[in-house]
């Protein structure tokens, strides 16, 4: 497969699986998501599928898991990574209301009385509108606790945004500090305290699947947040639909990040389908960007 070619439906399954969507749905003739995977013969869909917690010992109607099918099929590359399954990283989503800012349990309030198109209200604002939020939620502070329809808490809008002072708001009526949060805070106290208590949070998701490590670039927090994550086991090409750090990095225009990342190994090949469903390398973006210290230090890296 041409690496400018990613199917749909490894685009779809990560939008689905990412917001929302169970991965062990039962499917015609039985199948999972990981049967589907193995059919199409695309190895980043068995990997998306494990990691969302697709059960590898779901069996279709004809009894059948997913490696029988791959050996059936007679495709040895599927069959080797579902043998080696347990080594396949596992999204791990502990912290996403576990604490608040002051390190205490979050009490989740019951919202059944708050409309669904209220708490997409709320969620939405969260982006970037923060008058517009102050509103929402003075008038019910509960409605701090919203989630839209695509399974994104407000303070996780306002994480992948990279917008603090949104954030700053959340935490302080009382909303989930996770990982991903303080990653795009930059508070490197409260990550320490969170890998500390659970070293598998390096393996958290944040909303839309986006990956621990690219909340360095995300939030401005830069090489520190970036190389607390990478110690604490964080892969430096954590990524969804290819979409990694380093396209993070230099959309951001970041270049002391860029290069500890391009130190530290990052692929400057790596093709991102999140953007843009033709395919972007980071080097594409900061061609495009016209930024020359970040296109000097790519093809400097062999970036082609």
């Amino acid at each position: 497969m041409n690496q400018r070619t990613l199917p749909g439906a490894l685009i779809a399954a990560t939008d689905l699986l990412s917001n929302g969507s169970s991965p062990n749905s039962g499917q015609r003739g039985g199948d999972s998501v990981l049967h589907g995977a193995v059919r199409r013969r695309e190895e980043r869909l068995v990997r998306l599928a494990v990691r969302k917690g697709a059960s590898v010992e779901a069996r279709d109607d004809a009894g059948r898991t997913a490696l029988d099918l791959a050996r059936e099929l007679d495709w040895a590359a599927g069959a080797r990574l579902l043998e080696s399954h347990a080594s396949l990283p596992r999204d791990h989503r502990a912290s996403r209301f576990l604490l608040d800012a002051n390190r205490e349990p979050v009490e989740r309030p019951d919202l059944a009385d708050v409309p669904q198109a209220l708490q997409n209200q709320v969620t939405g604002s969260s982006h970037a509108n923060l008058e517009k939020l102050r509103a929402l939620v003075e008038a019910d502070r509960r409605r701090v606790f919203s989630v839209s329809t695509d399974d994104e808490l407000a303070i996780e809008a306002s994480a992948h945004t990279g917008n603090r002072e949104i954030m700053r708001y959340h935490l302080d009526h009382g909303a989930p500090f996770s990982l991903p949060t303080a990653a795009s805070m930059g508070d490197l106290a409260m990550m320490r305290f969170l890998l500390d208590r659970d070293p598998l949070l390096v393996h958290e998701r944040g909303a839309h699947d986006f990956a621990p490590m690219h909340y360095a670039a995300i939030g401005g927090g830069g090489v520190e947040v970036a190389a607390l994550l990478h110690e604490r086991g964080a892969a430096i090409d954590q990524e969804t639909v290819g979409l990694t750090a380093l396209h993070w990095s230099v959309a951001h225009d970041m270049p002391d990040l860029t290069a500890w990342l391009i130190e530290k190994g990052a692929d400057v090949a790596a093709v991102s389908y999140k953007w843009d469903p033709r395919g972007e390398t980071a080097l594409q973006i900061a061609l495009d960007a016209e930024a020359e210290r970040q296109v000097k230090l790519l093809r400097d890296a062999g970036a082609r």
